[in-house]
Parts: structure tokens; sequence; C-alpha cells
């Protein structure tokens, strides 16, 4: 994710920050210290309501850490363009491009097109935004059987349900 904030001490009125971030159920905060440590025990885990969120903020760990990983174990759904966007601003801002207004710029177009695109207040506070062309991610393959049980554990659900059915025996139907 890359964040724009409000910042009277630069001369641009506007920080840029990036981050990189995990949010599960509270229940799976265990698994959330396992990737923690995986990553080198950089970023931090914490709670928000009933959920638990692994964050990285550090434009160092993000490009020490996290970005040689997705670069050596590729996306797979289109959610690797967005990544690719987000590893060209974390690249911009390694540069100190994010320091200048064409780099800041560069950056705003970049974002136009990664993930939900510009808030309305970035839109307006940088009307001259031309997005960037995103990637059209196609001939996914599944690269081996563990990738399948890592999608399921983030996005996948196994559940029962049961309700009412005039016509079962037992007045209800079972489906998995």
């Amino acid at each position: 994710m890359i964040n724009f904030y409000r910042d009277k001490k630069l001369n641009l009125g506007m920080s840029v920050r990036a981050a990189f971030s995990i949010t599960l159920h509270i229940r799976d905060i265990d698994l959330l210290h396992k990737i923690k440590a995986y990553f080198g025990d950089v970023g931090l885990v914490t709670q928000w309501k009933d959920s638990a969120i692994f964050k990285v903020q550090s434009i160092k760990e993000i490009s020490e850490n996290i970005i040689p990983h997705f670069d050596k174990y590729s996306l797979i759904t289109q959610k690797q363009a967005d990544y690719l966007l987000f590893k060209e601003i974390v690249i911009l801002m390694l540069r100190k491009e994010h320091l200048s207004k064409k780099g800041l710029q560069l950056i705003i177009n970049i974002k136009a097109s990664l993930n939900l695109g510009l808030s309305e207040d970035l839109k307006e506070t940088f009307p001259e935004t031309k997005p960037v062309a995103r990637l059209v991610i196609k001939d996914q393959k599944i690269p081996n059987p563990e990738w399948v049980a890592g999608f399921t554990s983030g996005d996948g659900s196994f559940y029962i349900s049961a309700f009412n059915s005039p016509t079962r025996k037992l007045g209800v139907q079972v489906r998995i």
C-alpha cells in the first residue's frame, strides 16, 4: 500500500509512505507472528478489533525483505500487477525521487493505477495525474501444490450449511 500524508515539513506539502501488510482474523495472529519471523523479524504485528495485522513500513525492510520474496515467488493473480506498480514506487522512493515535485507526480501517476486508485483529496491536489498502464496478468499457472494451500489459507473457506427443507425426510438439508 502507498499512502500520502500532509506534511508541513516538506515544501511539497505531502509525504509518501510505503507499507506491506497482511490482515487476518484475530484468531490467526500466531500465523502473522510466524510470517513476521519468516521475513527476518521485520515489521510489527498489531491487533485492531477482531483483526490482526502484520505490517512492514520501513522502506529499507520492504526493499530488502519483502520485494526479494515476491520477486522469487511471483503472485499469479492480478495482484501481481499491483505488486509490480508497488515495487516501482519503492524503487523511486529508494532513489529519493519522492522528494521532488516531478518524482512525487510520477508516484501519484503510478498510485492512480494501483489497487483502489486515488482518493478524492489526491485527485484535487494533483489534477494533472495521468494513470500509468497496469499489466493484465495472463496465462496464470499454479506453480506448485503449496501455492493452493497458501491461497486457501488466505482466501479459502470450508463450511457446512444446514437449512430447513420440507422435501427431506428429516426436514433439514445439509450441504458441505
